[in-house]
């Protein structure tokens, strides 16, 4: 039984089982599930033509198995078939196949404040692998708008060494693709919000340079001055 993907039927376990009569007799059927037997715990039955000839064997809601577990790897349980008469039985096995996840990005947004410069976040705090095997996630800054004001090392993003406007924008989009140890990749948006804090008043010596005026904060200059009588 491989594990289903976001899109298929998740607690569909084995479909289409039919029992037929062999005298070629029409008959109905009635299904049932012994509960005594291997792992009927996990396991319900549902049929859908007239004369119940097919059942689908399901997982049960809130009882699906964990794909990630190797203890559960491996089900069986017993179902029987009565045409009123007769009563077959038949001992399913199943081996459940664990799929590869990728990588799933928990979280879209940080907010960086000035002081701390160039760090911004942890990225195996912003994706994590679902997988059993807790793969190490590696990760890649792709050439995107906002990501030139970026740098990385290893899970470590921060703001590119030598960036000093933090008053230009207020927030950054940045794009990251993150991928697991068998492949799988998740393409993702950062959002970085720059919370802009208030900066002392400089005191400097000396006369006023153009190159000063990119300065926003008061400005305390001084001089020595002579007094005499």
């Amino acid at each position: 039984v491989p594990e289903h993907s976001p899109d298929e039927e998740q607690t569909l376990a084995v479909p289409g089982i039919t029992a037929i009569d062999p005298e070629g007799v029409s008959k109905q059927f009635s299904w049932s599930i012994d509960e005594e037997s291997g792992d009927a715990s996990y396991f319900g039955l549902r049929t859908y033509d007239a004369d119940s000839s097919t059942v689908d064997l399901l997982f049960k809601n809130g009882a699906i198995p964990s794909f990630e577990n190797d203890e559960e790897r491996d089900l069986n349980v017993t179902i029987s078939v009565s045409d009123g008469t007769f009563l077959s039985t038949k001992l399913i096995n199943l081996s459940l196949k664990d799929i590869n996840d990728a990588p799933k990005q928990i979280k879209t947004k940080v907010t960086v404040y000035e002081p701390e410069k160039y760090a911004v976040a942890n990225l195996n705090e912003i994706f994590v692998d679902e997988d059993k095997d807790n793969n190490l996630l590696t990760f890649k800054l792709p050439a995107s708008s906002d990501n030139e004001f970026f740098e990385m090392e290893g899970a470590a993003l921060a703001f590119r060494k030598g960036f000093s406007d933090f008053e230009e924008k207020s927030w950054y989009n940045v794009f990251l693709v993150a991928t697991d140890q068998r492949g799988s990749s998740t393409e993702g948006n950062l959002t970085v919000s720059v919370a802009d804090m208030p900066e002392p008043p400089q005191i400097r010596d000396g006369e006023l340079d153009d190159d000063d005026y990119i300065f926003n904060d008061p400005i305390i200059f001084s001089k020595e001055y002579s007094i005499k009588e």
